[in-house]
């Protein structure tokens, strides 16, 4: 027999439930390692800048990159505290948002580990080629 299927009376079977405590958990703490990871980056590009100017050597330009636009980190820290803030408003609603909410601070937190990696890189670019020329 063919017929129409109606969707059953109980909507909670169909509706997200409220966002878990252990995906509020580990977004705060992949937010909280970000910011971390920026802070750390806005302190220590400063001193480094100062070092080569003090050395007078043209650096990479990775290096330069880094060096010039260290200040601008806090603007990708607004990746995923946006997002978090979404998550915590909106725990008990069960909103559709959650779970895009989430891949947004996975993201971000990826995100915040490249640009870490590629300062660490720019920054020790060039302390490694004078250690070549020295040796």
């Amino acid at each position: 027999m063919i017929g129409i299927v109606l969707p059953e009376e109980n909507p909670s079977v169909d509706e997200p439930g409220p966002v878990k405590t252990w995906v509020l958990a580990l977004s705060t703490c992949l937010v909280a390692c970000s910011l971390a990871i920026y802070g750390t980056i806005l302190v220590t590009v400063p001193p480094f800048g100062e070092l080569f100017a003090e050395l007078g050597t043209t650096l990479p330009v990775l290096t330069r990159t880094v060096i010039d636009y260290s200040k601008f980190t806090v603007v990708l820290a607004l990746i995923g505290v946006i997002p978090l803030i979404s998550m915590w408003r909106y725990r008990s609603s069960g909103s559709p948002r959650a779970n895009r909410d989430f891949k947004t601070v996975i993201a971000s937190f990826g995100i915040s580990l490249i640009v870490s990696g590629i300062s660490c890189v720019g920054l020790y670019l060039p302390v490694f080629r004078m250690g070549a020329e020295m040796s």
